[in-house]
């Protein structure tokens, strides 16, 4: 995997599930903290990346690959 991973979190969603597969698999990634406190969860730059707006979500870089927690 050559492509850097975009990981969008909040500590209290289901994503530490997400965060421990991308350590377990060695793929690169970037930790972007995502705050429901502030609503940052349902602004237009995050529902570009999750039309939900509900969980934490990694992507890759280019947009195509979509992991979400459930």
């Amino acid at each position: 995997m050559s492509e850097e991973i975009v990981f969008y979190h909040n500590p209290m969603s289901r994503g530490r599930m997400v965060h421990w597969m991308l350590e377990e698999i060695g793929a690169p990634y970037r930790f972007e903290l995502v705050s429901f406190d502030k609503g940052e969860h349902k602004k237009p730059a995050f529902l570009a990346v999750n039309p939900m707006g509900k969980k934490a979500r990694p992507t890759s870089t280019w947009g195509r690959s979509w992991v979400s927690a459930s």
